[in-house]
């Protein structure tokens, strides 16, 4: 049973085919009335998802999939002379299917994380590389945070920076380890989803400055819109992995920033 009529999906065609610039608005309207409730329940029945409030993500993540592929997923998937389909039934279980794997994915993405939590906290307990840091290698640390986050390069890069030396930081972790728990957790995040988590690290860092004119700035960047009107933070961060694959871009970046950083001051990286 589908929750939209034959008129809403025409307009959606229209939108996402002839209209100028093309418009995601019916085709958002038609997936949030056909899936909002249906992801509620499928994060409250699975133990993976359950009481983490993901629904919101997974319905964001399921807006962007849907955009990105609706016209050649889809509409123009089987003809190649452009003929639309206009099978609203069809579309209905073609848009299941794609909420269906991103619920799995995020599943199966939020399983790896808590395994890999627990391996570091058990591997780490409590203990923490700042706790032996003296005050003049923690105002160094202070200061290349304030320098890295106002570095003049794309957000994804600069929160990749902040996010691996503070999972050093916090786990005692070598550069390696931080980059591959980075690669197995936080793909399928968004990069507001990042933000938060780094937000959190910081909040039991006091000793790292990190000023309002720095956190504004990247939260401008986060907030500007790409193609079809996607703000930056509502992109998965995987999809900025690009062909070299999430390992190496990942230390590509961490050296970008690094390499900055070292123009500016004088600075020992992390390890």
């Amino acid at each position: 049973m589908r929750s939209f009529t034959d008129e809403e999906y025409e307009l959606m065609i229209y939108e996402l085919t002839e209209k100028e610039p093309a418009s995601f608005d019916m085709l958002c309207a038609i997936a949030y009335k056909s899936l909002h409730n249906v992801v509620i329940r499928w994060c409250s029945e699975d133990p993976a998802l359950c009481g983490r409030q993901l629904d919101g993500d997974i319905m964001q993540e399921i807006a962007i999939r849907l955009i990105k592929t609706c016209v050649t997923g889809f509409l123009k998937r089987d003809d190649r002379d452009g003929v639309i389909n206009r099978d609203p039934v069809q579309f209905n279980a073609w848009m299941f299917k794609v909420a269906v794997n991103i619920k799995r994915d995020t599943a199966n993405a939020q399983r790896a994380m808590d395994i890999r939590t627990k391996q570091i906290d058990e591997r780490h307990g409590v203990v923490s590389l700042y706790d032996d840091l003296d005050e003049d290698r923690k105002e160094k640390i202070s200061t290349a945070f304030q320098i890295a986050a106002g570095a003049n390069k794309k957000v994804h890069i600069l929160l990749t920076w902040l996010l691996q030396s503070l999972l050093i930081l916090e786990y005692d972790l070598k550069k390696k380890e931080a980059t591959h728990f980075m690669v197995d957790s936080f793909g399928d995040k968004t990069l507001f989803e990042l933000w938060k988590l780094i937000q959190a690290y910081l909040s039991d860092l006091p000793w790292i400055e990190l000023s309002r004119e720095r956190r504004d700035c990247l939260i401008k960047k986060l907030e500007k819109p790409q193609t079809g009107g996607i703000q930056t933070g509502k992109i998965l961060y995987k999809d900025f992995f690009m062909k070299k694959g999430g390992t190496a871009a990942i230390s590509d970046w961490v050296n970008r920033v690094n390499s900055f950083i070292n123009s500016r001051v004088k600075y020992e990286p992390f390890n």
